[in-house]
């Protein structure tokens, strides 16, 4: 199994859907051109290599997953899951564990030793070695029950997530025997998965194994981004610098117009050059309204659809989708929006896959002045 794995990314930003009205304009002090509003919170990564156990009886894991990238330099994310649901990540790189705090998750610099070998049936065998952020020595053996194939494809389902979470596999397996995490001088061996079983012709253990890891999601969280600086008119190469004030970790986002032609806009994120955010608009009586934006993460994308285009300016329905590289429709619902004085509160309700029919939530966009902020939570409950 001699797959060159190419370099993993986590691409993870506040989605446009524009809201250029005049009201916006007035409160856009530095600037007489509409400022792009974001109204929600997505995900996107594409992981070539993921591994994951399950944990049963560690007093502090549940759940161990590794992301794997061996290009040069080689750049390893381990991730742990605390018995609250908290999930912590591990980075050998510096850059990646700055960026991933950018983006409000708790991450943490170390050494990360990463090396495979191949058994008798010529099985790919993984193994990871590093220390948690409370000096816990972590040595981590993974063994594929099979070779990864298109019968372990497919989408996982996601129910207790917050938000709406997709995770879809290209290429996959369960764990095998053999497969075990040591934290310092505890042993906790994946269990059997009978469910996921049929002996005597295929036995799986309590975790998986995937080549193609797409996972993506509208989360849950909170953003206030203010305008540094915005063009002095709506032309090819007019560029918004934005910074975002929630949190403990300032990050700064770039906007700019890359074709304007006639009603058509395309805005693209400045970004590394293996991650991208290309979003394609229309121009309305009432102002610019969303068609599709799409996230690109190593080479492979997910996009996000609305028919008809979603302008916060209007109130009604509009129907979503997310596509996921070649996996059209792996979500879809319907979006209410409705206009408010201040912005504009967007209801969502996913109505496929099936687990997510009951995971609606809300976004709330209130713009003040020069900036926004952008809210996603559960959908309050009288």
């Amino acid at each position: 199994m001699n797959r060159k794995f190419h370099r993993t990314t986590i691409f993870s930003i506040i989605l446009p859907a524009l809201l250029f009205n005049a009201q916006a304009q007035q409160k856009n002090a530095s600037s007489s051109v509409p400022l792009p509003i974001v109204p929600m919170l997505i995900e996107y990564e594409f992981a070539p290599l993921y591994l994951m156990q399950f944990l049963n009886g560690h007093a502090r894991y549940t759940q161990i997953e590794a992301v794997i990238n061996t290009n040069a330099p080689p750049v390893y994310q381990i991730v742990l899951t605390e018995k609250n649901g908290k999930r912590v990540w591990h980075s050998n790189v510096e850059a990646k564990t700055k960026s991933l705090a950018q983006l409000g998750r708790e991450s943490h610099l170390t050494a990360i030793d990463y090396k495979t070998a191949t058994d008798d049936s010529g099985r790919q065998i993984h193994g990871v070695a590093f220390r948690d952020k409370h000096g816990q020595t972590i040595r981590w053996r993974f063994i594929p029950a099979s070779d990864p194939s298109e019968r372990g494809s497919g989408l996982t389902p996601r129910g207790n997530a917050q938000g709406l979470r997709l995770d879809y596999r290209d290429l996959g397996t369960l764990a095998g025997e053999g497969t075990v995490a040591q934290f310092d001088e505890q042993i906790i061996e994946a269990e059997p998965w009978p469910e996921r079983s049929s002996p005597p012709y295929f036995v799986g253990y309590r975790g998986s194994i995937t080549l193609g890891h797409h996972s993506s999601a509208l989360a849950f969280g909170r953003e206030e981004w203010r305008v540094v600086s915005a063009p002095d008119s709506l032309r090819e190469g007019a560029e918004w610098k934005l910074v975002n004030r929630h949190g403990q970790h300032g990050r700064e986002r770039k906007l700019r117009v890359t074709a304007l032609r006639g009603d058509d806009l395309t805005i693209n994120e400045s970004g590394g050059a293996d991650s991208s955010l290309s979003l394609n608009a229309r121009a309305t009586p009432a102002g610019w309204a969303l068609r599709s934006l799409q996230l690109t993460s190593a080479g492979q994308t997910m996009r996000l659809v609305f028919t008809p285009e979603l302008n916060l300016a209007a109130s009604g329905e509009v129907a979503f989708q997310i596509d996921q590289s070649n996996q059209q429709k792996l979500a879809h619902g319907i979006v209410t929006v409705q206009k408010q004085s201040d912005g504009a509160r967007l209801r969502w309700q996913p109505k496929v896959p099936d687990w997510a029919k009951s995971k609606g939530f809300e976004t709330v966009v209130k713009i003040n002045a020069a900036e926004y902020v952008v809210e996603t939570s559960p959908i309050a409950k009288n």
